[in-house]
């Protein structure tokens, strides 16, 4: 979550952690694991030891590419693939954790170890295999999880960049934090805190690109929905299902 959490969203997450007596250790990191036949503490970079029972590692995802080392297949931090899931060489396919696929919102090649993104590139690669001709572009980052009293679903770009404008609301009392990310006229990335009701929303108007110039300013509403879209796009929308 480093990527996806700013300042506000890490000050809730601290506070909420806290509440459980959590004691959270900031601006160091792991330098060395102690013990021998068994883990008893870590040695911080600042040069504190913590006594510990167990040691839990979540340091992000890495493709496992090793049954496919010393091949010709393209591999850069995954195994590289088009949108039909081809490699570089022919009649080999691959898809998911493994695969480096198409990401439209970065417009290039990225991991995105995240199951709905998996099955539809093993859809896609398992169709093309028997003879089809489908593409499958519409891959980007989403997640959601709990933590504790959080509840978080973040998708796309999570972080400011160039040509990126930042909407954030921040309701306090309520303890909820919505934050979106627009590039020109669509919406390209979004993170929401213990007010997800409406994440589906947020994320079909990311996948279809639809522009949201006419209703941006309704983005984050806690009545939003369809009925903000103008009524012909509601219309299209109905009738593509």
């Amino acid at each position: 979550m480093p990527r996806v959490f700013d300042e506000t969203a890490s000050s809730m997450a601290l506070k909420m952690l806290e509440k459980y007596e959590a004691k959270v250790l900031l601006k160091t990191s792991v330098e060395k694991i102690l013990g021998h036949q068994a883990a008893i503490g870590v040695l911080l970079k600042d040069g504190r030891e913590v006594p510990c029972d167990f040691i839990v590692l979540a340091a992000g995802v890495r493709c496992n590419t090793d049954l496919v080392k010393g091949t010709k297949l393209k591999i850069n931090r995954g195994i590289i693939v088009d949108t039909m899931m081809r490699t570089n060489i022919p009649d080999v396919y691959a898809a998911g954790d493994v695969a480096e696929g198409y990401n439209f919102i970065e417009e290039r090649n990225a991991e995105i170890p995240i199951i709905p993104n998996a099955y539809k590139q093993g859809e896609t690669a398992g169709q093309n295999m028997a003879g089809a001709q489908k593409i499958f572009d519409k891959g980007f980052i989403m997640n959601s999880m709990p933590l504790l009293d959080l509840s978080i679903v973040s998708a796309g770009v999570s972080t400011p960049g160039e040509g990126i404008t930042v909407k954030t609301i921040y309701n306090q009392e309520k303890n909820t934090y919505k934050k979106f990310y627009i590039r020109g006229n669509n919406l390209v990335g979004y993170l929401l805190i213990n007010d997800i009701d409406r994440a589906g929303i947020y994320t079909d108007l990311i996948r279809r690109k639809i522009d949201i110039s006419s209703f941006e300013h309704q983005l984050g509403r806690d009545d939003f929905g369809f009925i903000y879209l103008p009524k012909a796009l509601r219309s299209q929308l109905i009738l593509e299902g």
